[in-house]
């Protein structure tokens, strides 16, 4: 199956197994981020990590689990965000791992106002 602008891994997966719960985090960001951002947990600005998914319960425990390690977990939908989110983690690993500087990338969405 190809994934993108109509469909995604999330939702493949919830359409196979329709009595899971899904929620999706962690695949936007490469996991050599994950020790560095653990080390400075609590610094201002944390990362982001998003979190995507139809149920609410699950969401709300995968923000827990990312709020642990000390990313910050905005809210970016429902599974179809996985059409986005999921092209969107080959840009991070692009930037990761081709490009100069390391593997330990994190990112900030900041809107910006006037």
């Amino acid at each position: 199956m190809l994934f993108g602008p109509t469909a995604s891994g999330a939702e493949e997966l919830a359409r196979m197994r329709p009595h899971a719960r899904w929620v999706a985090c962690f695949n936007t960001s490469p996991s050599e981020s994950l020790r560095p951002v653990f080390a400075r947990k609590g610094q201002a600005p944390a990362p982001h990590l998003p979190v995507y998914g139809d149920d609410a319960g699950a969401k709300d425990i995968a923000a827990s689990l990312v709020r642990d390690i000390g990313f910050e977990p905005p809210d970016a939908g429902g599974l179809r965000t996985g059409r986005f989110a999921e092209p969107f983690a080959m840009v991070t690993a692009e930037l990761a791992c081709n490009q100069p500087g390391g593997p330990a990338l994190t990112y900030r969405f900041d809107k910006l106002r006037g």
